[in-house]
């Protein structure tokens, strides 16, 4: 049934929503190893079944990249048709999609990039997530920076897609029906950080603090475009920090 003319969609369909994107995302993930797996079975006759999670930590980077590209096309599908059917308000203000003046970029940029000097120092004294093999990471992500591999797509996936595609679901088809829902401001902050660390599973610690910056910035400023940014410089960094780790390190 299409709701209330000019509202978004309430908190319980938001937070069907929100399950959604996440099985979205888990089953990109399983589609696209599943079909590396294929790939390396039709190569060799001794893979069996057995061996798809063996084979799993030296394809996992790759696994990611992939899946975040089909992630991001579901999104671009997906969010317009939804944000379609509740008639009354448009895409650029569901989303957000608001200028701000510069000077609150440099404010949010620079608590991105001060979070991940932070983590660089903590990383030399602790191991800041337990369910990570640093062995396994490294080698994967060594797989995937081989020169056969088509870096700029690596890049672009990494620094610009990801960041964009994700930040409009979750800072903003979801963030505004939680905002404007029984949730409030802080129940929009918190759901969309807590549902961002549980589709970067695997580094989950340190994006709960970066969904956190991410949502506060979005509240603050009223704008996806700066969370959007904050995205960005994030992955910028972290990308930066592996290729120095893979071939430096």
């Amino acid at each position: 049934m299409i709701g209330a003319k000019g509202k978004p969609w309430g908190l319980f369909a938001t937070m069907a929503f929100s399950y959604f994107y996440v099985c979205a995302l888990f089953a990109s993930l399983f589609g696209v190893f599943w079909l590396i797996y294929l790939d390396e079975k039709a190569y060799s006759t001794r893979l069996d079944i057995f061996d798809f999670f063996d084979l799993l930590p030296s394809k996992m980077a790759i696994t990611m990249v992939f899946a975040q590209f089909v992630f991001s096309l579901v999104i671009a599908i997906t969010v317009p048709i939804f944000v379609f059917l509740r008639k009354g308000i448009s895409l650029k203000e569901y989303l957000s999609f608001k200028s701000v003046p510069s000077r609150q970029y440099s404010v949010w940029l620079l608590s991105i990039a001060l979070f991940q000097f932070s983590i660089v120092v903590l990383a030399q004294f602790i191991k800041l997530d337990p369910f990570l093999d640093e062995k396994s990471m490294t080698m994967a992500f060594k797989e995937l920076f081989k020169p056969d591999y088509t870096t700029s797509f690596l890049y672009f996936i990494f620094i610009v897609l990801a960041p964009v595609f994700e930040e409009i679901v979750f800072r903003g088809f979801l963030f505004k029906g939680l905002r404007e829902s029984k949730a409030g401001k802080w129940g929009a902050i918190i759901t969309t950080t807590v549902l961002f660390a549980v589709i970067h599973i695997f580094n989950a610690i340190p994006i709960l603090v970066v969904g956190f910056l991410l949502g506060l910035a979005r509240e603050k400023t009223g704008s996806i475009y700066v969370p959007i940014a904050m995205h960005m410089l994030n992955n910028s960094i972290a990308c930066g920090l592996i290729y120095y780790i893979v071939h430096f390190g």
